[in-house]
Parts: structure tokens; sequence; C-alpha cells
């Protein structure tokens, strides 16, 4: 995907939506192939794991002890739902929350080197004590989808808790997020290595009329959703959606990738918020802090060396001729490497790598045999036999 927009580096990381600096019918196209891009890799990763998702619809069911009209071997045949699945995840949520869940002291920090003064220890117990307030006072709802998180892991295999700052709420947030709602491709080797992961957000028009007003989102008119087919998860449940509803929730893709707006030949990750079904992109933003530069790497370097120089020059009471000739060649080093510093600092950075910001945790279950990225869990392992147990006891009754 070529694209015809170069921006600056420090312009793109700065702008609080990138995708208001394209302009023109040039900056349409290329944000038209961006959506294009985003659609068609988030398609690509789901079709990856199409059987995944089957055996996940399977366990679901199971959990959920969905009752299914039979008509075999005779209509209204007896369907009992043994819930050999759930007992499980019950027992391990059970275990794992008052295991793991210890308030109010949630984060712990370890010192590691000497601490002689006690001031590491302090600082430590000062950071634990604000981001335990932060998880259990500042969002709210992080007890709530921690308990759900363990009691879904056991289930599909993993889940993954999403960290972030909420510029409109205005305090960081860790949400709960499904293993359905989150895709990556099945092979993927971890959730940071992946080129790609795409999350399906459902937003109100109100809540996206919100980002638009703040400046977030850039300021479309919102399309009619269609209803549809009933999802899965309202068969299981048992309800219908209304034949219309303005204020029913958009969905919208948002993906965590790489692109090349710079037009230097090296891609930047990027996070690109678009509508699932019109070619629409609401947002675009940078998701990287620190770049390494030729000239930073060599900065650092020449840092560190100075640092051990300067260290290594002990005063002497009464200093020989030999001592002062040391202490001067050292000085005129460390003044070699303050100007080459002020001069590698002048100079055009080239770009080595940009570390992208990761905001997904994964929590795993049990690793896949097969290598794949997402993980098993009782509804794969236990699947089976509770099936085998329902068709032994219907075939009693």
């Amino acid at each position: 995907m070529e694209l015809t927009a170069k921006f600056k580096l420090n312009d793109l990381q700065d702008s609080e939506n990138i995708a208001d600096l394209f302009k023109g019918d040039k900056g349409k196209e290329d944000l038209s192939k961006i959506c294009l891009h985003v659609q068609s890799t988030f398609r690509t990763d789901k079709t990856s794991r199409q059987e995944w998702e089957k055996k996940m619809k399977a366990a679901e069911g199971l959990a959920l002890q969905v009752t299914e009209l039979k008509t075999y071997p005779f209509k209204k045949a007896s369907n009992v739902k043994f819930p050999l699945l759930t007992i499980a995840a019950m027992q391990f949520q059970a275990r794992a929350y008052s295991a793991l869940v210890k308030a109010p002291d949630l984060v712990k920090y370890r010192v590691q080197g000497k601490d002689e003064d006690g001031k590491k220890a302090a600082r430590a117990d000062r950071i634990s004590a604000h981001m335990s307030y932060q998880l259990l006072e500042e969002d709210e709802v992080w007890e709530e989808d921690h308990d759900k998180a363990l009691m879904a892991v056991p289930i599909l295999g993993c889940v993954f808790k999403k960290s972030y700052y909420d510029k409109t709420k205005g305090h960081n947030c860790s949400t709960l997020v499904l293993p359905k709602n989150l895709v990556v491709h099945y092979y993927a080797k971890s959730i940071e290595d992946t080129e790609r992961k795409t999350e399906i957000i459902q937003l109100s028009p109100r809540a996206i009329k919100e980002r638009q007003l703040r400046g977030i989102f850039s300021d479309f008119d919102l399309p009619n959703e269609s209803i549809g087919e009933p999802k899965d998860t309202d068969k299981r449940q048992g309800i219908t959606a209304p034949a219309e509803d303005v204020d029913s929730p958009r969905t919208l893709l948002e993906q965590h990738c790489y692109l090349d707006l710079d037009g230097d030949g090296y891609k930047e990750p990027y996070v690109v918020t678009v509508h699932k079904d019109t070619a629409k992109v609401y947002r675009i933003v940078s998701r990287f802090e620190k770049i390494k530069t030729e000239q930073s790497v060599k900065i650092e370097e020449l840092q560190k060396r100075s640092k051990a120089l300067a260290e290594g020059i002990q005063p002497v009471e009464r200093p020989t001729p030999e001592d002062l000739a040391n202490i001067q060649r050292a000085e005129q080093t460390l003044q070699g490497m303050k100007t080459e510093i002020e001069f590698l600092a002048q100079q055009k950075p080239k770009v080595l790598k940009i570390d992208p910001v990761e905001y997904y945790t994964k929590i795993p279950f049990i690793p896949s045999p097969d290598g794949g990225f997402y993980d098993l869990g009782f509804g794969t392992l236990l699947g089976p036999l509770n099936s085998s147990t329902n068709t032994l006891i219907n075939q009693l009754i």
C-alpha cells in the first residue's frame, strides 16, 4: 500500500487525530486506501481462525446451558444439559479470584539492588498505593471485569485486558476484551510481535458524537446501522433486537497496525479506527513514544562512557605530575565526548527502530499444542466429554 502523504514524525506523534491532516482529493484517496487495507487484513485474520471460532461457539453453548428443541429420535425429545463445563469454570474462578485479587494492596513493587537508606522501598510503597487506588477507586469496572475475565478464561482459553488512558473519562482504564472481539492471525507468535490486531468495538451514536466533539474522531455523519440476523449470543440468551433503533451501537474496527506515513520506507506503529461497513476512517493516532535513531544510539553510548569516565576521576590530596596529566587527559576526553554529542544532536536523525506502545495484556489458560495464538480452555478439553454425558443422560431419560 503506497500513500502520497508524507508527514513529519513529530507532527504525527503530536497529532490528536492524524486523519485530519489528510487534505484534498489525494488525502481522501489515501484515507480510503488505509480503510480498505484495515478491512482487508481484518478479513484475512478472521479467516485464519475460522475453526477456532466454531469451537468457541460450541463451548459458549455448553457453558450457557442453551436449551434447544430436539426433533430426533422424536419431536420434543429430552435435551438435558449437564453443567460439567460450567462447574469447572466456576471452581477455577472461585479459587483464582481469591488468590490473585487481594484488596486493597493489589499492586506490589519489588525493590532491586541496594537500598541502604530505604528510599527505593518507600518509593515502591507510594507507587503501589497509588496504582492500587487507580484500579479500585478510579477505574470502577476493574473488579467486575477481572471477575468476568477469570470466569471466561477457563472456558475460552484466553482473554485480554486493554490498558489505556481514556481522555473522555480523564483517567487510566483497564477493560476486558473477549477473544472473539480481538482478531489476531491464528499463527501469530505473540500479542506484542504480531503485525496487526483488530478489536471489534461497539459504540453508541452518543459516545461517537462525544468523541467527535472532543476532536478525537473525525466529524462524519453516522450511517444507519442495519439490525440483520440475530447474533449467536442473542439466540443463546433468548433476546431479539428491535426492528429499528436509532440508538443501536455502531460497529467500529480499531486496528493496531504499522503504516508508513512519513514516506521513509519504514512503517511506524499506529491505531486506526474505521467504520466496519463503510470506507470511513474515524481516527488515526500514533502508538509510539521513543524513536531509536542512529544518532540517539551513539549519544546514549557516549553518555554512558562519559559518566563512567567522570566517576573514575578521584580527587587526590597531593597530586603528582603524573596524576595531573591523567586528570587533564580525562577532562580533554570528556570535552571531546561532549562536543561529539552536540554534533550528533544537530544531525538529521536516521531512524533505526520505533518501539510500539502495547495496549493489550493476554491472560492465557493452557498453551495450544499446535502453536496457535489462541490458547486452550475447558471448552475444548471438556467439550466432547460434556456432549457425551448429555447424550447418556438423555438416553436414560
